[in-house]
């Protein structure tokens, strides 16, 4: 898998998952050897979760998520959860 089939392949699964009621991608960005993406979804029970993942290839080519951020609210904008592992993408 390339970086944008891996970036197809996100837009692919939040169209096609039922639990999305709809989403914006914030930001993209891919070359043959990585890619980023940062999306804003509504989830069908009206909460919110916030994602970004940076991908690579690593030395035998395989690709690799180094680094990732996903923030989750609930319906009345409460923060649900987070977790993030650096370094992050440069905005």
């Amino acid at each position: 898998m390339t970086p944008i089939d891996y970036l197809d392949a996100v837009r692919e699964r939040l169209t096609a998952d039922p639990v999305v009621a709809a989403f914006r991608i914030r930001r993209q960005c891919a070359t043959s050897i990585d890619a980023h993406i940062r999306t804003r979804v509504t989830v069908a029970d009206g909460s919110l979760l916030e994602f970004s993942e940076y991908v690579a290839r690593d030395q035998s080519g395989k690709l690799q998520i180094l680094a990732y951020g996903y923030h989750g609210e609930s319906q009345e904008r409460v923060p649900l959860t987070r977790w993030t592992i650096r370094p992050t993408f440069p905005d």
